[in-house]
């Protein structure tokens, strides 16, 4: 029977399938932090060009992302019945990668050196371009989680590791600032790039889909039925929209940083590195924290702790340079490590939930629709992203973003504790177990 096939996680799989992480998060965190800044900064230096007002800026990114997140469930469903001899996941992989690599690194070159909307309309253009193929790799690999992972403890054990591969690529996103101030935008896209498209195929090898018998694969669902099937499962919902609002804490981060280090820190833009690394360091720390505390008090409770987490370490980031006594560097180090701790264990959480959700999915509708799922999980991610990229420019305008008033930027962090806070409510109604056998008895589905 397809729903007694079992197999566990390998550490062929672990250590192949996890090298794309490091290149999503590689290419897709240069992008995010150095965008925005390179496009509009808003106390530019000597080598820095306007090219396009902020605000308009944080519009077209987040036009693009939307974009990117409709295409997302398209995507998702397109894979999951996909038939070819590589399986339904690898092609987007192979074809993809290579065209979004290509299109990425034309970001750093807007026609007009100034404000035109010439720039804009290729901004847009580019980004829409990036988005989609951005997609077409992303959506297939993370639905590979659920096919690779088949059990709660292998699914927290290669998402633990897909946060370290992930950690590993941000790390080289750090990298990248002096490479920006040193190189400047274009040089540093070249090779961005180049360690993206070597990075992304390497996951190639870690690849094995599950047998036709088991995803039932062979099992055609249309997109409005599948779309109608997904987003009438109630417990998805509670969990989507917890992640769009979680999210976007996570993805405000990384445009304000650039803004945060040379405004408020008054430090060089190459200084985003050590804030970076210094995040990441904690990152990695709390892993076998949460690793531990999952197997002792599971993945919806402790989902919620991470939410409340966030709702108190945000806002304290707006006394950074307030405190008498403490030079200001010192305070961003000290203070910044409450917030990558939970953000650590939100990023192995999210991931490792969203297989027990495909197993709930399978109890409902009788087929593994594992791409749809991460794909409509893309979507709330990506409007998270959105969100952020909406709501960040519209403070800096109103209140401020240069040396002489930074409250625009200080404001950032006390609206992401509220969010948090929005997030840990809404995750109330999340009720789903760790195991296929937990679940069933919380749901009444084993009374069928």
């Amino acid at each position: 029977m397809a729903e007694k096939f079992t197999k566990r996680l390998t550490t062929k799989e672990i250590f192949f399938y996890n090298w794309g992480s490091i290149s999503l998060n590689f290419v897709e965190g240069v992008l995010f932090t150095w965008i925005m800044f390179f496009y509009a900064p808003t106390n530019p230096g000597p080598d820095d060009i306007v090219y396009i007002p902020i605000v308009l800026t944080g519009v077209i990114l987040a036009f693009g992302r939307i974009f990117d997140a409709i295409t997302d469930p398209l995507i998702g469903n397109f894979s999951d019945n996909l038939k070819s001899k590589w399986g339904r996941r690898k092609p987007f992989i192979i074809f993809g990668t290579p065209l979004m690599i290509i299109a990425f690194i034309f970001l750093w070159t807007p026609p007009v050196a100034g404000e035109s909307m010439i720039n804009v309309i290729y901004l847009v253009s580019v980004f829409l371009i990036y988005f989609l193929f951005y997609t077409a790799i992303g959506i297939p690999y993370d639905a590979l989680i659920a096919e690779i992972a088949l059990t709660s403890e292998d699914r927290v054990k290669l998402t633990s590791w897909k946060l370290i591969y992930g950690i590993i690529g941000f790390m080289l996103v750090a990298l990248a600032a002096p490479l920006y101030q040193n190189l400047g935008p274009f040089k540093m896209a070249l090779i961005v790039g180049a360690v993206g498209f070597v990075t992304m195929y390497m996951c190639l090898p870690g690849i094995k889909e599950l047998p036709v018998e088991f995803s039932k694969s062979d099992v055609r669902i249309g997109l409005f039925d599948s779309l109608k099937a997904t987003f009438g499962n109630k417990q998805f919902l509670f969990f989507g929209i917890a992640i769009i609002l979680l999210y976007m804490c996570y993805m405000v981060l990384l445009p304000v940083m650039p803004y945060f280090v040379t405004v408020i820190l008054g430090e060089e833009k190459s200084f985003t590195m050590y804030l970076q690394l210094e995040f990441i360091f904690f990152m990695v720390l709390s892993i076998p924290l949460w690793m531990a505390l999952n197997k002792k008090y599971g993945k919806r409770r402790l989902f919620r702790v991470v939410s409340l987490l966030l709702t108190v370490a945000f806002p304290l980031l707006f006394f950074i340079g307030k405190i008498p006594g403490i030079p200001i560097t010192t305070q961003a180090f000290l203070l910044f490590p409450l917030v990558s701790i939970p953000l650590g264990g939100f990023m192995i959480l999210s991931y490792a939930m969203m297989g027990d959700m495909v197993d709930y999915d399978q109890m409902l509708t009788g087929k593994r629709r594992e791409s749809m799922y991460y794909g409509v999980f893309g979507f709330s991610r990506k409007l998270g992203f959105a969100f952020a990229v909406l709501s960040f420019p519209i403070l800096f305008k109103i209140f401020g973003a240069v040396p002489e008033n930074d409250l625009g930027i200080r404001l950032v962090w006390v609206m992401l504790g509220v969010v948090s806070l929005a997030g840990f409510f809404v995750l109330s109604g999340y009720k789903l177990g760790d195991s296929p056998e937990e679940t069933r008895k919380i749901m009444g589905l084993d009374k069928k």
